[in-house]
């Protein structure tokens, strides 16, 4: 299983700024992205790629949202 895109950033910017200021208690943002495929596939590999972030136990899922798109 994969993610179509993955960024892992910083939370707090270079320009002394913050990425995602309501969770600065976080140093790092991992943003994934499945975008390949038809949705029940995307949505498959998300609940997957969900799954294995929560059993890392290292990382916690602040936002996710799921946008279905035509064709």
């Amino acid at each position: 299983m994969h993610a179509d895109e993955l960024k892992i950033t910083d939370n707090y910017l270079h320009s002394n700024e913050w990425l995602n200021e309501e969770h600065k208690q976080y140093e790092t943002i991992i943003n994934m992205a499945f975008i390949e495929g038809r949705n029940a596939d995307k949505l498959s590999r998300y609940k997957f790629m969900k799954n294995v972030m929560n059993q890392l136990n290292v990382a916690e899922i602040i936002h996710d949202e799921q946008i279905e798109r035509e064709g």
